[in-house]
């Protein structure tokens, strides 16, 4: 079987993966040339789940009304064509801004379905990639093939704001098959003008054995001892800003990497090290994963677009740090022993987010889920004490109050189902759930109050004071505020 790509957005009641969910999923299938297979395309929409509080900031730029989101397939139902869709052996998932936003939506959604969040990424010739990073690169080292737009002199990689310099498909922003195919055109016009050699060496960054290799075949830029060596790279990524000309300069720890799946890095053009005090307040990049933003490139000073003031920072540094090498080892020693999640008080994160601190599931769980899906509704209430793992009974439950009617849920299952609803809407002084970065689960109260704020500060037109009006109506009926 060919490979071929799944170009895919979603649009969404909010931007926190935990507590918010898809509202629309489109996909085109194409090949490896994007061009459109034959019965490739997708789009449909999910239903608002009666846990989900809609930002209305989501609402105003997707410019969708509660008559809109209030119909739909189910999220269960939903997220498991979309789960087939990115699972067909040889697709390669690909979006717009997708690896920062959309894959986190979907990795969220698949772990609170009780389906696999990551066999996408690697099982049977599945991969992804994304498309604003490698626009990134060409106008960092190929800027011809588009033109740029800009705002107040500074370049902007929005979507609608390249489709609108470049006409690149037509219909509304925001609405996830249009932007799907704005995509496509995208790619197809980075190829076209800038030839498929820039594409494929551009693919490559979100291959980590790729990035790996080209990191060992760097001269270390400081060796301490022995055995000791720090390469340097540069990262890139367009939340750098264009002050950084999307770029920051960085020396690699835990080093040799062949097996890691995440590393570390010291900036090396973010402030004078000299003048820290305290291994905690270095500018560290802790836990990137390879293969995701920011880009990995090895350096090389051709490739170096920043500006001369923080070249000239990284030279100061990397001077420093030669006549400091004890500073390297601390802060190797530092890092080693940093908790990245365990300082976090995990009992206080809800099952929707706890994506990150749940074991895999033993062979046995993943046959009694597999039987749990196939199930009929009885049966599957049935199967839910028998899941070993609490987090993963609890989303059980949660995945039978979510999608199926309250005639259908036993005594068991309705209690427990209103139990996790009364957090939901807090009582004042109540603390919300709570995620993995310590977030809160936005409240009923929070999004009135964010409405009423917007009506005051905001020149509304006449369908976004609809589309607020209808979502505070919502809200104010379904919680009894």
């Amino acid at each position: 079987m060919s490979q071929t790509y799944l170009v895919y957005d979603t649009e969404t009641s909010g931007l926190n993966p935990c507590f918010d969910q898809i509202l629309q999923f489109a996909s085109i299938k194409t090949d490896l040339a994007f061009n459109p297979i034959p019965a490739g395309e997708t789009d449909f929409r999910l239903k608002l789940r009666p846990d989900v509080i809609p930002s209305p900031g989501a609402l105003l730029t997707t410019q969708m009304e509660m008559s809109d989101i209030l119909q739909g397939v189910s999220e269960y139902e939903g997220i498991q064509r979309i789960h087939d869709l990115c699972n067909t052996p040889d697709t390669i998932s690909f979006g717009y801004n997708s690896l920062s936003f959309d894959d986190r939506m979907l990795r969220f959604a698949f772990h609170r379905n009780l389906l696999d969040p990551y066999t996408h990424q690697y099982r049977n010739g599945c991969k992804r990639l994304d498309l604003l990073p490698i626009t990134l690169l060409y106008y960092l080292f190929r800027p011809s093939v588009l033109n740029w737009p800009e705002v107040d002199g500074k370049p902007k990689f929005k979507l609608e704001l390249l489709n609108k310099e470049n006409d690149l498909a037509t219909g509304m922003a925001h609405d996830a098959l249009v932007d799907v195919r704005v995509t496509i055109a995208l790619a197809q016009r980075l190829i076209e003008n800038g030839g498929m050699q820039m594409w494929n060496y551009c693919l490559n960054f979100f291959d980590p054995n790729w990035v790996v290799e080209q990191i060992g075949q760097q001269e270390p830029l400081i060796t301490v001892g022995q055995t000791a060596i720090y390469p340097d790279i540069l990262l890139v990524y367009s939340q750098f800003g264009a002050k950084r000309n999307f770029q920051k300069h960085a020396l690699l720890f835990e080093y040799p990497i062949e097996k890691q799946k995440r590393v570390d890095w010291l900036l090396l053009d973010s402030k004078d090290l000299s003048r820290v005090r305290q291994l905690k307040n270095f500018p560290f990049q802790m836990g990137k994963k390879l293969g995701e933003p920011p880009l990995v490139l090895p350096y090389k000073q051709q490739r170096d677009k920043r500006t001369a003031e923080k070249q000239a920072l990284s030279t100061k540094n990397v001077a420093w740090l030669r006549n400091n090498p004890h500073v390297l080892a601390d802060l190797a020693s530092y890092i080693a022993e940093a908790d990245r999640y365990e300082d976090k008080d995990r009992s206080q994160i809800d099952a929707d987010a706890a994506l990150y601190f749940i074991d895999f599931a033993s062979d046995r769980d993943k046959r009694i889920i597999k039987r749990f899906h196939r199930a009929d509704p009885y049966e599957k209430q049935q199967l839910i004490t028998q899941i070993n793992n609490p987090a993963r009974q609890e989303l059980a439950m949660r995945i039978m109050g979510r999608n199926f009617t309250a005639e259908t849920l036993d005594s068991a299952t309705q209690h427990q189902w209103e139990r996790y609803l009364t957090g939901i809407a807090p009582i004042v002084g109540e603390k919300p759930l709570v995620d993995y970065q310590n977030r809160l689960k936005t409240t009923p109260l929070a999004a009135v109050a964010e409405i009423q704020s917007r009506r005051a500060a905001d020149d509304l037109s006449p369908k976004e004071q609809q589309i607020l009006n209808g979502l505070e109506i919502y809200l104010r009926d379904t919680f009894g505020l």
